[in-house]
């Protein structure tokens, strides 16, 4: 026993000793210098102590930061004590550029940058660094904006501040007044500019002196105004106003007035205007319309102007005459026109259904009436205003011939008529209409937008195959044109439809893709997915029986669903569509495997030396993979999350340290010692 426990001490001291050695430092190792300080420390080569003082008072700042950064990413940091100093600053064992800086509150921070290069030269008293820092100065404005007529504050001015490379914009609130500009004011001067609705521009100059610090208060008086809105309105080419012009101006807020011209052909709009966009739009008599827009600034006290050229036209009045029916215009249509006063004017209609009317035509209202061979008298009515060059009549002539059809939808079994059937008519220019055939088996008569042609009629309904008739409507047919259809019934197995609905249990919703297996009499089978409602329909032939439909269990995302069936039968006689529904319980998927891993890392010395800083991995099924460092006691957190049952691999390293790796496949909560053996030069 005596001496195993003398090898370990020999091998305890061996690595002892070898510590030692790498803990003494590259250059002092290279040197061999082993002299002390009179105080009896060690001396050390570039040893540095910082010096922070008031640029103002020389005086000494106490519990300044105080950073050296370096080469080979050297960085220490201390604070400096009541006198102003830090503590030494060793360890830079590296030749080159060293960064010394300081800050404390209230100060602007400083730095600066020496050069450590001989690293042969060992002194007691350490190579002191100055730097004086001085005080910092906050300034900001605050500007507030007054009715210069009442005193009373502006509020949602717009003030703005420029200068000296600064540039910064905000509103007033309530008060009148702005929220701080907060921002690194130079010494010069900054121009305040205000601007807001209903009032005159202005500005101010504000000043920061040398010396000055804190807060800047400016106070700007606005004087009011009221803005105008002039719209005029000339003749396009000569430059004549035209008098009575009917004006509408639209603008922000719902705005909307609409007086008429003067002589001058101007008109001004006065009153609360808000800043926008303004569109002005005109009407004249023996002109076309016009419209032109703008933009009304906070600052437009003085008012803009909107100019309005229109054109000017002699007003048409176009009389157009169509079939009532059919849409289509009508030929040599005897057109009387009467207006006011006295206007009448009566030719006929050209080729295309239309004529037109020229000549002086006084503001109105005009009718149009229309005579053709084969239709009713009809009349329209229209009314020429201001800004009207063209005006469109239209008048439609009901025919006396009224040509309809109507189906009739018969079994062909029993000849008797078949009520519920969809019967669809199609025609010539892509005409097209469906209804349902009455008790007696018709429909009801189709009897508008008939053109001659040839008509198909098609009709379906459960249970009966789809059947089709046509007719010829010829342009002397006044009356009513039959057509009958023959429909003959199904076999009931043929007609029938399963429909399947599956959904969540829980909340209702349809799900879709989900596998469902159906079986049914005699050997029926049937496999599908369900769609995006969640519906499968499977179609005839079924015969009677009954059918069961099976979804087996299957995951989704998180959660697994429990397998379900449901059934329904088909009875003699019994045709049509029933449908099984089959509700499924959904659950959260069970764990398979459940592990937790900590991993307690020491040092291979027969004894239980912590190891920190260890980086240990694990990786295990279904991609899992987490780390952790080794702490003070060389072990890691609870590592969890590895539900699947496989091996996980558990691995340790570490610079200087020989790696470790071990394998687990049981389930549980796993406590893992590693041990790690240095590895010795």
């Amino acid at each position: 026993m005596v001496e195993i426990n003398g090898k370990r001490l020999v091998v305890l001291v061996a690595v002892i000793a070898v510590a030692l050695v790498f803990y003494v430092s590259p250059v002092w190792a290279a040197t061999g210098n082993t002299a002390c300080c009179p105080d009896g420390g060690q001396i050390y080569a570039n040893r540095l102590q910082v010096y922070v003082y008031d640029l103002d008072t020389n005086l000494p700042i106490k519990g300044a930061t105080v950073s050296v950064t370096g080469p080979g990413s050297y960085k220490v940091t201390d604070f400096t004590g009541s006198r102003g100093s830090t503590g030494t600053f060793k360890g830079a064992a590296i030749a080159g550029a060293y960064t010394v800086s300081a800050s404390f509150n209230g100060y602007d921070p400083n730095s600066v940058v020496i050069a450590l290069e001989n690293f042969s030269i060992f002194k007691c008293e350490p190579r002191v660094i100055r730097i004086g820092l001085g005080k910092s100065c906050d300034r900001w404005i605050k500007v507030c904006v007054q009715d210069k007529s009442t005193g009373q504050p502006v509020k949602d001015a717009a003030v703005c501040i420029s200068g000296q490379g600064y540039q910064s914009c905000r509103n007033t609130r309530n008060d009148g007044c702005t929220e701080e500009f907060d921002g690194n004011f130079s010494d010069g001067s900054y121009t305040v500019s205000v601007s807001a609705v209903g009032y005159k521009s202005a500005s101010k100059t504000a000043t920061f002196s040398d010396d000055f610090c804190g807060q800047l208060d400016v106070s700007i008086d606005l004087p009011p105004c009221e803005p105008v809105i002039e719209v005029c309105v000339f003749e396009k080419g000569t430059n004549t106003p035209i008098e009575d012009a009917s004006i509408t101006l639209t603008g922000p807020g719902g705005y909307n007035e609409g007086p008429e011209t003067a002589e001058d052909g101007c008109v001004e709009f006065k009153g609360e205007l808000a800043a926008g966009s303004y569109t002005a739009s005109a009407t004249a008599t023996g002109y076309k319309p016009g419209s032109a827009t703008k933009s009304l600034a906070k600052n437009d006290c003085g008012g803009i102007e909107i100019r309005l050229e229109l054109e000017p036209c002699e007003p048409v009045i176009e009389v157009c005459v169509y079939d009532q029916d059919t849409g289509k215009l009508i030929e040599d249509a005897s057109v009387t026109l009467t207006g006011p006063g006295g206007y009448n004017e009566g030719p006929q209609t050209a080729e295309d259904g239309c004529v037109v009317f020229e000549g002086e035509f006084a503001l109105g209202s005009y009718t149009a009436t229309a005579n053709a061979e084969g239709y009713y008298e009809g009349s329209a009515v229209k009314t020429l205003e201001k800004g009207i060059c063209e005006l469109l009549v239209r008048v439609e002539l009901e025919s006396i011939c009224k040509p309809s059809i109507s189906v009739y939808v018969f079994d062909e079994d029993t000849l008797k008529p078949v009520a519920g059937a969809t019967v669809t008519l199609k025609g010539p220019d892509n005409y097209s209409a469906s209804d349902l055939t009455l008790q007696l088996g018709w429909t009801e008569p189709f009897n508008s937008g008939l053109l001659p042609g040839l008509y198909t009629a098609t009709a379906t309904k459960s249970g009966y195959s789809a059947g089709t008739g046509s007719a010829e409507l010829t342009e002397d047919v006044c009356g009513n044109l039959e057509i009958r259809i023959g429909i003959k019934k199904v076999p009931c197995e043929e007609s029938r439809t399963l429909q399947i609905y599956v959904y969540d249990k829980s909340t209702g919703l349809a799900l879709r893709g989900v596998a469902v297996n159906v079986t049914g009499p005699g050997s029926y089978s049937f496999d599908g997915v369900t769609d995006n409602n969640g519906r499968l329909i499977l179609s005839g032939p079924l015969y009677d029986g009954v059918y069961k439909a099976t979804v087996g269990a299957f995951t989704a995302g998180d959660y697994y669903y429990k397998s379900a069936s449901g059934s329904v039968s088909f009875s003699p006689g019994v045709c049509g569509k029933r449908e099984i529904k089959i509700g499924l319980e959904s659950d959260c998927i069970p764990t398979v495997c459940r592990n937790t891993f900590q991993v307690y890392v020491y040092e291979d010395d027969g004894g239980n030396t912590a190891v920190q800083g260890v980086l240990v991995q694990i990786t295990g099924p279904g991609q899992y993979a987490k780390s952790d460092v080794t702490g003070s006691k060389g072990r890691t957190v609870v590592l969890g999350g590895a539900n699947l049952a496989g091996t996980y691999t558990i691995s340790a390293t570490k610079s200087g340290y020989e790696p470790r790796t071990v394998s687990v496949s049981e389930c549980g909560d796993h406590v893992l010692v590693l041990r790690l053996a240095k590895i010795i030069n």
